[in-house]
C-alpha cells in the first residue's frame, strides 16, 4: 500500500532455479476481497498477522519436484518467511500504533535470521538472482515501514497552507517529540495532495481543511512547471522513491521535538504572488502520482 498510504508489496515472481516461484491466487492488495485477512486485521498482534500470511503462502506457492539439490529446497522456509514478512509490513498501519514498534523488531529480526539461513545455504558462492531480490524486497518493504507516519491530505477545493508555526507548537505542547513537515505557508494546493506529515504519528495536529492522520509512507508534492512558467502538475511521490523534478513544497517544521522553522510573512507573500503569476490561485494544480504512488491509506489511531 505504500507509497501513499501503506507499504509497497514486493514482487512476487520469482525463479527457483530454473524453473518458476510463484505465490498463486496472491491478492493484488492487502485489502482486496481475495485477501484473507482483509477487513480482520484490526487488533492483531504480529505472531498472528505472520502465522497467517505465512499459512496461505505454504499453501500457494508451488515447489519444483527437480534434482536441483537439497539446499534449494532447505531455501524454501526462509524464503517463504521473507515474502510473508514482506507481504505483512504492507498492512503495519492497521496493527494498533502502540503494536507497531514490536512488530518491526520482530520483522527485523525475522529478516535478518531468513538472510542469514539462506546465505548458509549458498557459503562461499553468489546468491541466484531471483533469491537475492527476494531478500532486498524485505528489506526494502521493511525500510519503507520504518519510514512510515501519519499524513494530512488536503479536502477542500480553497486549501492555502497556514502558518504551520502555532499548529506545530500546539503539536510539541501536547508531547509530541518527533519529526513534521508541512506545506510552507501560502502554498496553494488542490484536494488529495498531501499537506503535512509526521512520524511518528499523532493526533495532535489540527490543519483546516485537511483530512487525516492517515498511516502513510512519507511522500513529498513536488510543483511542475513548463517552459512558460505556468504550473502543471503537483507531482506526489514517496520520499524513498528519489528525487523527481520540482520544487518540494512540504517543508521540515519540527525535528526530534524541536521546532525548526522560523514563520516570515514577506517570504510568505512573496511566495504567494509567484502562485498567483503563474496561475495557480486561478486553477489549482492537478494532483499526479510519481513513480511507486497509489492510493489509500489506513487512518492512524492512538
Amino acid at each position: 500500500m505504500l507509497p501513499s498510504g501503506g507499504v509497497t508489496i514486493p514482487r512476487f515472481t520469482r525463479f527457483f532455479g530454473r524453473r518458476p516461484l510463484r505465490f498463486r491466487q496472491m491478492p493484488t492488495s492487502p485489502h482486496s476481497p481475495d485477501n484473507p485477512l482483509s477487513g480482520a486485521m484490526d487488533g492483531l498482534s504480529w505472531s498472528v498477522l505472520l502465522a497467517r500470511w505465512t499459512e496461505f503462502a505454504q499453501a500457494s506457492l508451488a515447489l519444483p519436484r527437480d534434482q536441483e539439490g537439497g539446499r534449494w529446497r532447505a531455501a524454501v522456509a526462509p524464503i517463504i518467511g521473507l515474502q510473508a514478512t514482506a507481504f505483512a509490513l504492507a498492512d503495519l498501519g492497521r496493527l494498533a500504533p502502540d503494536n507497531r514498534p514490536l512488530a518491526l523488531e520482530r520483522a527485523e529480526a525475522g529478516i535478518r535470521a531468513s538472510a542469514a539461513e539462506i546465505h548458509a545455504l549458498w557459503a562461499g558462492e553468489p546468491l541466484p538472482e531471483s533469491i537475492a531480490e527476494v531478500i532486498d524486497d524485505a528489506r526494502a518493504a521493511l525500510r519503507l515501514a520504518a519510514s512510515a507516519g501519519a499524513e494530512w491530505r488536503v479536502a477542500t477545493d480553497d486549501f492555502v497552507a497556514p502558518n504551520p508555526a502555532p499548529i506545530a507548537q500546539a503539536a510539541l505542547d501536547a508531547g509530541f517529540t518527533g519529526d513534521l513537515w508541512m506545506a510552507a505557508p501560502g502554498t496553494r494546493l488542490a484536494p488529495g495532495a498531501p499537506c503535512a506529515f509526521a512520524r511518528p504519528e499523532t493526533t495532535a495536529l489540527a490543519i483546516e481543511g485537511a483530512a487525516g492522520p492517515a498511516w502513510s509512507a512519507q511522500r513529498q508534492c513536488y510543483r511542475q512547471i513548463d517552459d512558460t512558467g505556468r504550473v502543471t502538475a503537483d507531482l506526489v511521490a514517496p520520499v524513498e522513491a528519489g528525487l523527481p523534478a520540482g520544487r518540494p513544497l512540504l517543508v521540515p517544521v519540527v525535528e526530534a521535538g524541536r521546532m525548526v522553522f522560523v514563520f516570515n510573512e514577506r517570504t510568505r507573500d512573496a511566495w504567494i504572488s509567484a502562485q498567483r503569476a503563474a496561475g495557480v490561485f486561478d486553477q489549482p494544480p492537478s494532483v499526479a502520482a510519481g513513480a511507486g504512488d497509489g492510493a489509500g491509506g489506513n487512518a492512524a489511531s492512538g
